[in-house]
C-alpha cells in the first residue's frame, strides 16, 4: 500500500522490496542498504537481497510494494 509502514522484525536475516505497479519511489530506514527516494523498477534497481540493520524498519513508498523476508526457525 502506498504510504508509510513500520514493522518490528524478530527472527529474520534477509528481506526484499519489489515494485508491483511500475516505477516506485522508496525511502527506508533500518536496512543494511537503505533507500533514499530511490526508484525501484524492473530492468533497473530492485531490492531483492537486502538485510536488516535494526529490528525496527520503516518503509515509505508512493506505490504498492511486495515485502519479502526469510524466516529463521
Amino acid at each position: 500500500m502506498p504510504g508509510k509502514s513500520e514493522a518490528e522484525v524478530l527472527d529474520s536475516l534477509h528481506c526484499g522490496l519489489i515494485p508491483l505497479a511500475g516505477a516506485t519511489i522508496v525511502t527506508s530506514t533500518g536496512l543494511k542498504w537503505n533507500l533514499n527516494q530511490d526508484e525501484l523498477k524492473f530492468g533497473a534497481l530492485i531490492s531483492t537481497s537486502n538485510a536488516f540493520a535494526s529490528k525496527e524498519i520503516v518503509i515509505e513508498t508512493d506505490k504498492p510494494l511486495l515485502w519479502t523476508m526469510d524466516i529463521v526457525t
